[in-house]
């Protein structure tokens, strides 16, 4: 039997009919020097809206106010030796029939040195769960996982700055940063910025994810509609080992059976020069997948996508360097896959309208080793049984100082039209190599496949 800890170093538990306005919450969790040897689920900083309680104009910060850049979730030098152990910081909570409005939630995630090898285990920060009949008005959310279901939230704005560092981990789940809209919600005006980083701080510390299934930023939206959704991400992944089976999503949007209308990927920065949407530099991978920035479309329909839109100029959208893959490892960046009945009209997918050389490259491969059936994609867009129609893309991609051999593939533009319609639609690829070799396996620039 699990034992339950729940630990509110600031907590607030409203009833039914409640009324609650003008309210300023501050919660700082911290778990330090810690262990976990039993079966146990602990909580800290648990905030719940009970049925019918209405809350306008509140405002929680996970995070201290006087200090932008501390943690207001932590998880440091900690160890969980016990299966099935949870652990959840910064919990909200709005149940069926409450109401929350023109309120504020925000909060900086951070797991560092945890160790968590025992098995089936749990951890989740920052989360918002917003339950039936909900209604979601004008919510500023940095929070891990936010359901908005069979309700609706109008200027829901998403900040999120999600990391674990020097961490060892197996056979665990950990959410940072998951937004679920579900079971017939309306949604519009749903703002989203994410920092979203996995890393070891230098080669003596931690870092190996195995058998673990962690995520970072993910959007689900199933069987619901959206208006005007804007994602401002960027992700990392740094100095790490990532094997067995485990699984990694950063800035993963997952659309079923919904409407949606007017999404756009933008930088609020004006001054974007050094800026890399999605990385990873010195990861070692074996039989794992990563997902950097996926919008996954099943039984959809969608209208206008603007993907890319780089202002005064986006260093680079994705590049992998100084990694090496091997033995089934699965890499996607950037890869829009859209199934099933979906419709997606007006797809604006670009780099820079006219690249002039390598240095216009959107995506760029270097100092890669790829062996032994592993497979990396860049800029993948696949339809299957899906129509898509008055669409343009334009994109430009660079290979440099790559090894590939042992029945390894890299796709970079790849478009794959499987039983489906490209009607009104323009494609223009450019493709850079340089010192690449490659020994039974294949490298694809710019293609595009009709079956």
């Amino acid at each position: 039997m699990k034992k339950v800890i729940t630990l509110l170093l600031l907590s607030m538990l409203l009833t039914a009919q409640e009324s609650v306005t003008q309210l300023k919450l501050e919660q700082v969790s911290r778990v330090i020097d810690s262990t976990f040897s039993e079966e146990t689920v602990k909580t800290q900083g648990k905030t719940e809206i009970e049925d019918d309680a209405f809350v306008d104009n509140v405002q929680v910060l996970q995070k201290p106010s006087v200090d932008e850049e501390t943690p207001g979730n932590l998880i440091l030098n900690s160890s969980v030796t016990s299966n099935e152990s949870e652990i959840h910081q910064g919990l909200t909570n709005v149940k069926s029939g409450a109401k929350l409005q023109d309120s504020q939630l925000e909060s900086v995630n951070e797991i560092k040195s945890l160790e968590a090898n025992s098995g089936a285990s749990f951890v989740s920060q920052g989360n918002v769960i917003i339950g039936d009949d909900s209604n979601v008005s004008h919510i500023v959310n940095s929070a891990n996982e936010n359901l908005v279901e069979d309700g609706t939230a109008d200027k829901l704005t998403v900040l999120q700055h999600n990391s674990l560092e020097d961490t060892e981990i197996k056979n665990t789940t950990i959410h940072q940063g998951l937004i679920v809209i579900t079971n017939g919600a309306d949604v519009s005006n749903l703002n989203v910025t994410q920092q979203n980083s996995i890393k070891r701080s230098d080669m003596s510390g931690q870092g190996e994810i195995n058998a673990t299934q962690v995520t970072q930023g993910q959007i689900k939206i199933e069987e619901s509609m959206g208006r005007s959704i804007t994602q401002n991400v960027q992700n990392e992944i740094d100095n790490l080992m990532i094997d067995d089976s485990s699984s990694v999503n950063q800035a993963y949007l997952h659309a079923s059976k919904s409407d949606l209308n007017n999404m756009n990927e933008q930088l609020n920065n004006s001054n974007t020069q050094d800026i890399v949407k999605n990385e990873m530099n010195n990861v070692e991978m074996e039989n794992a997948l990563i997902n950097q920035d996926v919008l996954f479309i099943d039984n959809s329909s969608i209208n206008r996508i603007n993907k890319y839109n780089r202002g005064s100029g986006l260093q680079q959208n994705n590049l992998i360097h100084s990694t090496m893959l091997e033995n089934n490892a699965t890499i996607n960046q950037s890869t829009i896959t859209i199934q099933e009945g979906s419709t997606v009209t007006d797809l604006e997918y670009f780099t820079a309208k006219n690249p002039r050389n390598d240095q216009d490259a959107i995506n760029e491969i270097k100092v890669v080793e790829l062996g032994q059936d592993t497979v990396l994609y860049q800029d993948r867009l696949e339809l299957n049984n899906a129509t898509l129609e008055e669409s343009s893309l334009h994109r430009t991609n660079s290979i440099k100082n790559v090894n590939i051999s042992n029945e390894s593939n890299v796709y970079q533009f790849y478009t794959q039209l499987t039983d489906s319609e490209m009607q009104d639609s323009k494609l223009s690829d450019k493709s850079y190599l340089k010192d690449v070799s490659i020994n039974d396996s294949a490298i694809v620039q710019g293609m595009t496949t009709v079956k």
